[in-house]
């Protein structure tokens, strides 16, 4: 397979199916799902090209990984995902979001061969690429590590969300305004206080500079009332609200979604530099 070929190939991952029932069976297993970025490495040439799910450039990003993948088979293509560790081990999307040479452990999680050496294996079964994954290309590795899902149940709810204004205090922000894409057109589900440090919040109202616009980008505002549980941003609150253009991704935690289409109890995780805002959607359950 020619070197165009392969990079063509590369940019198409095989995503996740959200679930909040474990599928059952021989024919499924259980992994552990992974706060990462999904990422895709490739080699041809000699020379390996590390991208985000939506075509990012993560070689300069992530040197050290980029190096451990040196020597796997040219004109081969991997998925996995990059992980960060915190103090106890434990894979912290905060802390990759905050990563910094020498700061913490970062780790690219394999589990998928879908090119080797020029040879598509996309319509073998998991098993056998995975086989191949190990007796192929990690057995040429130093110390990459493994693992994946093909489906992810989470233990408390997320997703990415659509960062599209705040409400400011003298120093920077007091809460984040988001949504997501429905459509085409950005939907208002929340706003939180939630989930910040000093630091954090400082770093991100930077971002917010360069940002600025005069128009609300949420098409569902304003609203009659700020219903049962507050989220509701009625004309009057507009009046408080700064918007920003919708570019910005957000990694959000949430106790759950309420009857007129808000959350509850929303948490700050961090940026998700690996997505795009117009890909945003609600997650809902098959």
């Amino acid at each position: 397979m020619a070197a165009s070929q392969t990079k063509a190939r590369f940019i198409e991952p095989m995503f996740l199916l959200r679930t909040d029932k474990l599928p059952e069976g021989t024919n499924w297993a259980y992994e552990l799902k992974l706060d990462g970025y999904r990422a895709i490495a490739f080699k041809s040439g000699g020379k390996v090209h590390f991208r985000s799910r939506n075509n990012k450039d993560f070689n300069g990003r992530y040197p050290a990984i980029v190096k451990a993948l040196s020597a796997m088979p040219d004109e081969t293509v991997i998925d996995g995902e990059v992980v960060a560790l915190d103090e106890s081990g434990r894979p912290s999307f905060n802390s990759l979001q905050n990563y910094g040479p020498g700061k913490t452990p970062i780790l690219y999680y394999v589990f998928d061969v879908m090119i080797l050496s020029g040879q598509d294996l996309v319509s073998e079964s998991l098993m056998s690429r995975r086989e191949v994954l190990q007796s192929h290309v990690l057995s040429k590795l130093a110390e990459p590590i493994r693992s994946g899902a093909w489906q992810k149940m989470r233990v408390n709810q997320g997703q990415e969300f659509v960062i599209a204004g705040y409400t400011p205090t003298a120093m920077n922000f007091d809460a984040l305004i988001f949504g997501y894409y429905e459509g085409g057109t950005l939907m208002y589900v929340a706003r939180t206080r939630n989930g910040f440090t000093p630091s954090s919040r400082a770093n991100l109202f930077k971002q917010f500079r360069s940002l600025e616009i005069d128009e609300c980008p949420f098409a569902n505002l304003p609203e009659a009332g700020s219903g049962r549980w507050g989220q509701g941003l009625t004309e009057e609150k507009m009046g408080e609200c700064r918007w920003l253009k919708p570019v910005l991704v957000g990694q959000f935690e949430f106790l759950e979604w309420t009857p007129d289409d808000h959350l509850r109890h929303t948490c700050f995780i961090g940026l998700r530099g690996d997505r795009n805002a117009q890909d945003v959607t609600r997650e809902r359950k098959p």
